[in-house]
């Protein structure tokens, strides 16, 4: 399968909060990059819902909305969940916030 991904995901765990019209749950993340991120849960929105997100960083709090673009159910060892894509670009002061959380967390690349 090709890679469809244009930013550089990172692994991290971070419990955010997402929000869509009948709920909001925290939730931990595997992975984050720029454009988006993967949310762990075992009731994942539809492919196409629109959620609100809330990402704790050092200096606050990035929210943002995203689109559920793709869900993995069930597979033996890894965390099922829902990956989000980002429906607006992160300002520069919201990059620099998810870098320090990074470098914070001591992550590595998933995908150069």
């Amino acid at each position: 399968m090709t890679e469809k991904r244009k930013e550089t995901r990172f692994a991290i765990e971070a419990r955010i909060k997402w929000a869509n019209s009948n709920r909001i749950i925290e939730s931990n993340t595997r992975d984050i990059s720029y454009s988006g991120v993967f949310v762990e849960t075992l009731a994942p929105c539809a492919i196409g819902e629109k959620i609100k997100i809330t990402i704790p960083v050092i200096n606050g709090t990035i929210e943002t909305e995203g689109e559920v673009r793709w869900i993995r159910e069930d597979e033996e060892g890894i965390p099922e969940g829902m990956g989000i894509y980002f429906l607006r670009e992160l300002s520069l002061a919201e990059k620099d916030a998810v870098k320090i959380m990074l470098i914070g967390s001591n992550t590595e690349t998933l995908i150069g």
